[in-house]
Protein backbone atom coordinates (compact mmCIF):
# COMPACT_ATOMS: atom_id res chain seq x y z
CA UNK A 1 0.00 0.00 0.00
CA UNK A 2 1.42 3.28 -0.85
CA UNK A 3 2.20 6.26 1.86
CA UNK A 4 -0.35 8.61 1.76
CA UNK A 5 1.81 12.33 0.74
CA UNK A 6 1.43 15.09 3.35
CA UNK A 7 -1.17 17.99 1.20
CA UNK A 8 1.94 20.39 0.59
CA UNK A 9 -0.77 22.39 -1.75
CA UNK A 10 -2.68 23.27 1.89
CA UNK A 11 0.50 23.68 3.76
CA UNK A 12 1.82 25.91 1.06
CA UNK A 13 -1.20 28.61 1.31
CA UNK A 14 -1.30 28.66 5.19
CA UNK A 15 2.66 29.22 5.14
CA UNK A 16 1.66 31.99 2.17
CA UNK A 17 -1.26 33.18 4.31
CA UNK A 18 0.36 33.26 7.27
CA UNK A 19 3.48 35.31 6.25
CA UNK A 20 1.05 37.95 4.98
CA UNK A 21 -0.52 38.52 7.58
CA UNK A 22 2.73 38.77 9.30
CA UNK A 23 3.74 41.64 6.78
CA UNK A 24 0.09 43.40 6.89
CA UNK A 25 0.34 43.28 10.32
CA UNK A 26 4.00 44.62 10.39
CA UNK A 27 3.04 47.39 7.67
CA UNK A 28 0.33 48.50 10.23
CA UNK A 29 2.79 48.91 13.03
CA UNK A 30 4.94 50.98 11.04
CA UNK A 31 2.56 53.68 10.40
CA UNK A 32 0.61 55.69 13.65
CA UNK A 33 -2.64 54.52 12.74
CA UNK A 34 -3.57 54.30 16.36
CA UNK A 35 -2.59 57.11 17.80
CA UNK A 36 -4.36 60.38 16.84
CA UNK A 37 -2.86 62.62 14.38
CA UNK A 38 -3.71 66.67 15.59
CA UNK A 39 -3.29 68.26 12.44
CA UNK A 40 -1.98 67.54 8.35
CA UNK A 41 0.70 69.70 6.86
CA UNK A 42 1.65 69.72 3.50
CA UNK A 43 5.04 71.28 2.36
CA UNK A 44 5.20 71.94 -1.65
CA UNK A 45 8.61 72.53 -3.66
CA UNK A 46 8.12 74.40 -6.59
CA UNK A 47 10.28 76.54 -8.87
CA UNK A 48 10.84 80.63 -7.14
CA UNK A 49 8.92 82.76 -8.91
CA UNK A 50 10.57 84.57 -11.81
CA UNK A 51 13.50 82.41 -10.96
CA UNK A 52 14.92 78.87 -12.61
CA UNK A 53 15.75 77.66 -8.73
CA UNK A 54 13.14 75.48 -6.73
CA UNK A 55 12.10 76.04 -3.02
CA UNK A 56 9.98 75.20 -0.49
CA UNK A 57 6.69 77.73 -0.86
CA UNK A 58 5.82 77.72 2.86
CA UNK A 59 8.38 79.57 5.02
CA UNK A 60 6.56 78.93 8.45
CA UNK A 61 5.18 76.15 9.69
CA UNK A 62 3.09 76.05 12.75
CA UNK A 63 2.00 72.87 14.29
CA UNK A 64 0.82 72.69 18.03
CA UNK A 65 2.90 71.03 21.17
CA UNK A 66 1.99 67.79 22.29
CA UNK A 67 0.87 65.65 19.60
CA UNK A 68 1.56 63.51 16.74
CA UNK A 69 1.66 65.37 13.14
CA UNK A 70 1.41 64.04 10.06
CA UNK A 71 3.68 65.80 7.22
CA UNK A 72 3.68 65.79 3.18
CA UNK A 73 6.46 67.14 1.32
CA UNK A 74 5.12 67.60 -2.89
CA UNK A 75 8.44 67.73 -4.74
CA UNK A 76 8.40 69.24 -8.57
CA UNK A 77 12.12 69.53 -8.22
CA UNK A 78 13.71 66.97 -10.84
CA UNK A 79 17.21 67.88 -9.26
CA UNK A 80 19.54 65.68 -7.43
CA UNK A 81 21.34 68.82 -5.24
CA UNK A 82 22.90 65.66 -3.07
CA UNK A 83 24.03 66.13 0.57
CA UNK A 84 26.24 64.86 3.24
CA UNK A 85 26.52 61.22 4.24
CA UNK A 86 25.32 62.42 7.81
CA UNK A 87 21.87 64.33 6.12
CA UNK A 88 21.14 61.77 3.86
CA UNK A 89 19.42 59.76 6.56
CA UNK A 90 15.77 60.30 8.10
CA UNK A 91 16.11 61.11 12.10
CA UNK A 92 13.39 62.09 14.56
CA UNK A 93 10.33 61.09 12.85
CA UNK A 94 7.79 58.63 13.87
CA UNK A 95 9.91 55.55 14.19
CA UNK A 96 12.75 57.18 12.36
CA UNK A 97 10.85 56.42 8.98
CA UNK A 98 9.27 58.19 6.47
CA UNK A 99 7.38 57.00 3.24
CA UNK A 100 7.99 58.38 -0.22
CA UNK A 101 7.00 57.85 -3.73
CA UNK A 102 9.21 58.86 -6.40
CA UNK A 103 6.87 60.01 -8.09
CA UNK A 104 5.39 56.47 -9.72
CA UNK A 105 2.49 56.09 -7.65
CA UNK A 106 4.32 53.33 -5.66
CA UNK A 107 5.26 53.80 -2.11
CA UNK A 108 8.12 53.01 0.06
CA UNK A 109 9.13 52.70 4.11
CA UNK A 110 12.60 54.22 4.05
CA UNK A 111 15.01 55.47 6.57
CA UNK A 112 17.54 57.02 4.24
CA UNK A 113 18.73 57.32 0.52
CA UNK A 114 22.33 57.61 -0.57
CA UNK A 115 23.31 61.05 -0.01
CA UNK A 116 23.74 61.74 -4.14
CA UNK A 117 20.31 61.13 -4.79
CA UNK A 118 18.51 63.54 -2.19
CA UNK A 119 17.10 66.79 -3.57
CA UNK A 120 15.93 68.62 -0.43
CA UNK A 121 15.58 68.17 3.09
CA UNK A 122 13.96 69.29 5.86
CA UNK A 123 15.71 69.76 8.79
CA UNK A 124 14.96 71.19 12.30
CA UNK A 125 18.18 70.71 15.07
CA UNK A 126 17.41 72.44 17.81
CA UNK A 127 15.37 72.87 20.67
CA UNK A 128 15.48 69.56 21.44
CA UNK A 129 14.74 68.34 17.98
CA UNK A 130 16.86 66.14 15.30
CA UNK A 131 14.87 66.28 12.62
CA UNK A 132 16.12 65.36 9.05
CA UNK A 133 13.52 63.88 6.26
CA UNK A 134 15.00 63.21 3.01
CA UNK A 135 13.23 64.14 0.13
CA UNK A 136 13.81 62.51 -3.59
CA UNK A 137 13.93 64.51 -6.85
CA UNK A 138 10.80 64.40 -8.99
CA UNK A 139 10.49 61.71 -11.36
CA UNK A 140 11.38 62.61 -15.18
CA UNK A 141 7.73 62.46 -16.35
CA UNK A 142 6.90 65.60 -14.71
CA UNK A 143 5.45 63.75 -11.72
CA UNK A 144 6.55 65.04 -8.07
CA UNK A 145 8.18 63.08 -5.77
CA UNK A 146 5.99 62.72 -2.34
CA UNK A 147 7.21 62.12 0.92
CA UNK A 148 4.95 61.62 4.03
CA UNK A 149 6.01 61.01 7.82
CA UNK A 150 4.68 61.77 11.12
CA UNK A 151 6.48 64.23 13.67
CA UNK A 152 5.57 64.11 17.42
CA UNK A 153 5.89 67.32 18.84
CA UNK A 154 6.90 68.35 22.72
CA UNK A 155 6.64 71.24 24.54
CA UNK A 156 5.88 74.84 22.48
CA UNK A 157 9.41 76.23 20.79
CA UNK A 158 9.91 78.73 18.34
CA UNK A 159 12.38 77.07 15.80
CA UNK A 160 14.25 77.38 12.09
CA UNK A 161 14.38 74.54 9.16
CA UNK A 162 16.49 74.29 6.34
CA UNK A 163 16.99 72.41 3.69
CA UNK A 164 20.65 70.97 4.03
CA UNK A 165 21.16 70.01 -0.05
CA UNK A 166 24.58 70.39 -0.85
CA UNK A 167 23.48 72.66 -4.04
CA UNK A 168 25.14 75.96 -4.72
CA UNK A 169 27.86 74.85 -2.82
CA UNK A 170 26.60 74.63 0.33
CA UNK A 171 23.88 74.34 2.92
CA UNK A 172 21.14 75.75 0.71
CA UNK A 173 19.41 76.83 3.63
CA UNK A 174 22.12 79.29 4.32
CA UNK A 175 20.95 80.70 0.99
CA UNK A 176 17.58 82.06 2.97
CA UNK A 177 15.23 82.66 0.46
CA UNK A 178 13.24 79.12 -0.40
CA UNK A 179 15.12 77.14 1.45
CA UNK A 180 14.61 78.27 5.33
CA UNK A 181 11.83 79.01 7.28
CA UNK A 182 10.10 79.66 10.76
CA UNK A 183 9.10 75.98 12.63
CA UNK A 184 6.62 77.20 15.29
CA UNK A 185 5.62 74.34 17.50
CA UNK A 186 2.47 76.59 19.68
Amino acid sequence: MAKPRPPTRIALALVLVAVGAVASVSVYLLLPSSVAVSSNVTLTIVRAPGASTYGFAQPTITVPAGTLVHFTIVNYDPSAHGTSTAMAGTMGTWMGREMVDYGNGTWWNVSGMPAGAVSHTFSVTSGGYDLNVVVPPAASAGHPSEVQFWLPTHGAADLGWTCDADGMNGMMGGYGGMMSGRFDIA
